[in-house]
């Protein structure tokens, strides 16, 4: 979870290290899977993209909080009513 203290640049820099040793998009099927994360079944790409996107929407863009939950809250139940 996200401290709400910490910096944009620390948070970016903690993701960008976690990330290096994480999920790796190397091939065809792998791009392939990862342009449907977002579909109303998720797959193994989903919780990332998720990730990336919060991130995106939150920090770069300067979106509030609210903003952020609500992303995360109509993911969460589109996955959950899958």
């Amino acid at each position: 979870m996200i401290n709400i203290a910490e910096s944009k640049g620390d948070v970016i820099t903690k993701k960008t290290a976690q990330a290096q040793g994480s999920l790796q998009v190397d091939c065809e099927a792998d791009i392939h899977a990862y342009s449907h994360a977002f579909d109303v079944i998720p797959n193994k790409f989903s919780a990332s993209a998720l990730e990336l996107f919060l991130i995106q929407k939150g920090l770069t863009e300067g979106r509030s909080l609210s903003t952020t939950w609500g992303i995360f809250s109509a993911f969460k139940d589109l996955w959950k009513n899958a």
